[in-house]
């Protein structure tokens, strides 16, 4: 997973002189423990999860989960060109990865990928909505086609459901 520091916060609490995983790892205990004690997903959500990407809920699959988001970049973070994870995606498909799943926010990632990524590449890769062998959820997702977040788009329920299952077909 790629984090970062915000710069605007005050040197106490980013702690620059940190690597980045021990800057991250007690909040990743606390979180963890916290998830792990207090969330449930209901079962609706599982169920759209193993739905979208149906490949990966099994352990043999060798699975790559990419969350591409573009939609609403806010304080300063960089949006990610789509062209800087191919690399990734195809030193995974030359190991020997079977499926990838990818979580985005823009109907404008999944047009490039479509567009300029390699077929043998593309036909490897699940997303929600994407209805590759019943896969998708029931009605149209919610993406941008611009810089407009996602939530400013539709009801925050919705986006929130859809979140929580990238979420479980991410993991």
């Amino acid at each position: 997973p790629r984090c970062w520091r915000y710069h605007y916060l005050p040197d106490y609490i980013t702690k620059p002189h940190l690597p980045l995983h021990e800057w991250l790892r007690p909040s990743q205990l606390l979180g963890n423990a916290a998830v792990q004690r207090y969330i449930r997903f209901q079962p609706h959500i599982i169920k759209a999860a193993a739905r979208a990407n149906p490949h990966c809920t099994d352990k043999n699959n060798k699975c790559l989960a990419l969350h591409i988001r573009h939609s609403d970049k806010a304080a300063g973070r960089r949006q990610i060109p789509v062209t800087e994870f191919l690399p990734y995606v195809r030193a995974f498909a030359h190991a020997g990865g079977d499926y990838i799943y990818l979580a985005t926010d823009s109907t404008l990632v999944l047009k490039e990928i479509a567009e300029t990524w390699p077929k043998d590449i593309q036909q490897r890769i699940r997303s929600l909505g994407d209805n590759k062998e019943g896969s998708g959820y029931s009605a149209g997702i919610i993406r941008s086609s611009d810089e407009q977040a996602v939530f400013d788009i539709a009801s925050h329920h919705r986006t929130n459901q859809e979140v929580l299952i990238e979420i479980m077909a991410l993991a």
